[in-house]
């Protein structure tokens, strides 16, 4: 079995109502993705966009949810996402991970947390993700 960590990319105050738009596209990439793997895909998410993947009916994986950062009041950032995903991955045995980020400013780190945590980085075209100039 794969693995995959979707890393947020943004986010509104009402989130819950109106999405980011960039979540929400890095949402469909997954779904997208997932439904070419062959086999079933172990999807490790941040909260926002796991809620996406549940609303958009993402039904060819397991999700996992990464909700908060481990130490109390701690922003909830790529290498805690990653950290957190590590173990999950980990424990069920996934050597290949997908890393899912926005492919502009973000993916270059987030791949290189994939493998920094031992996995083998499976690449995948993610498309084209828009910028949300309502995140802050």
């Amino acid at each position: 079995m794969k693995g995959l960590v979707a890393f947020s990319f943004g986010y509104r105050q009402n989130e819950k109502s109106a999405p980011c738009l960039s979540n929400i596209d890095l949402a469909n990439a997954i779904i997208r993705i997932v439904d070419t793997e062959r086999g079933a895909v172990l999807i490790v998410a941040q909260h926002e966009i796991a809620q996406l993947l549940l609303r958009l009916g993402c039904s060819n994986g397991l999700i996992f949810t990464i909700q908060r950062h481990r130490q109390e009041d701690q922003y909830l950032d790529s290498e805690e996402v990653m950290a957190q995903a590590a173990k999950i991955l980990h424990e069920r045995g996934v050597t290949h991970v997908i890393s899912v980020a926005q492919p502009w400013l973000h993916s270059f780190k987030c791949d290189r947390l994939v493998r920094k945590y031992g996995f083998v980085l499976v690449r995948h075209h993610i498309g084209w993700i828009r910028f949300d100039r309502q995140s802050v």
